[in-house]
């Protein structure tokens, strides 16, 4: 099985590190060090609700990732070389096992399209026939979160967007190809043998299996390629494809809250708590049009 335990530290120093649980999860480990070792704060504090105006970055998992258990120097370590992208972070890796292959998909980056938007028009990649319906069968699905989106492999519920369907590869493990999802959110597309051993090698537990469809990637000159960068291969009509996000990677969670000019904020950013200004302010307030129809506070 695969083994989500972090690697071991040699020695935590407490006085400005922490290694251990994470407040307020379920699971989650934390490990993290103070900015400056001199900073007078108890860890782990700001990573939980806390009154003042604290922040705290957390690792975002990219590619091309770590490489597959029991890998060696020659099979199983991602590359994202000769793939096609939209920029960083990456949006595709892949990684040799044998004769078998195995692609991680950034879905934030090769966005599926069954949650395009308008904005996405440039065909990364896709498979080469259309997936068949879902009506007794797995599905690799979106839940709409928060922020973006969550796939999963499983039954999608009635607000869910489906991109692929299949058999679950548990019942079909001689397919000859399957679409997983990973621990960190990637999907994972495997073609070859023994494909069940070789998605849990990858940290995919559930998948669907393809049967005979593949995945194709558009290469140079719009021409498209199996995972081995040679084989000529096309995405088939109708088939679900992976769009390029040339957008940051990011997202408006509060829409309907709108930026406002310095002139309405000016007094406020002065009238601090303990620390009161000495100096003029660095900014005059707006005279001309753009600011007019603002009321003072």
């Amino acid at each position: 099985p695969f083994d989500a335990t972090p690697p071991a530290v040699q020695r935590v120093h407490a006085d400005y590190e922490y290694d251990g649980a994470f407040p307020g999860t379920d699971g989650y480990h934390l490990r993290a060090r103070r900015a400056v070792r001199s900073m007078q704060m108890r860890f782990p504090r700001y990573v939980d609700r806390d009154p003042r105006d604290f922040f705290y970055l957390v690792l975002r998992p990219t590619l091309p990732g770590p490489p597959i258990e029991g890998a060696t120097d020659a099979e199983g370590r991602f590359s994202v070389a000769g793939l096609p992208h939209a920029g960083w972070p990456y949006a595709f890796a892949r990684a040799a096992v044998g004769e078998s292959w195995l692609v991680r998909i950034d879905p934030r980056r090769a966005v599926p399209d069954a949650v395009r938007a308008e904005r996405h028009h440039e065909v990364l990649a896709g498979l080469t026939a259309p997936s068949p319906s879902r009506a007794g069968l797995a599905s690799v699905f979106a839940h709409r979160q928060a922020v973006g989106w969550d796939l999963a492999v499983g039954t999608p519920g009635r607000e869910d967007h489906v991109f692929a369907s299949g058999r679950p590869l548990a019942q079909l493990p001689s397919s000859g190809a399957a679409l997983g999802v990973d621990r960190d959110g990637f999907l994972v597309y495997a073609e070859g043998t023994n494909l069940v051993a070789l998605l849990a090698r990858a940290g995919v537990t559930d998948a669907i299996a393809l049967d005979e469809t593949r995945l194709a990637f558009i290469g140079e000159g719009g021409v498209g390629v199996a995972p081995d960068g040679e084989t000529p291969r096309a995405i088939g009509e109708g088939a679900p494809t992976f769009l390029a996000e040339d957008a940051a990677s990011a997202e408006v969670i509060f829409p309907d809250t709108q930026p406002m000019p310095y002139g309405r904020w000016r007094a406020l950013q002065g009238a601090r708590v303990r620390y009161f200004p000495t100096a003029p302010p660095r900014f005059a307030r707006p005279t001309g049009e753009e600011d007019a129809g603002v009321p003072d506070l």
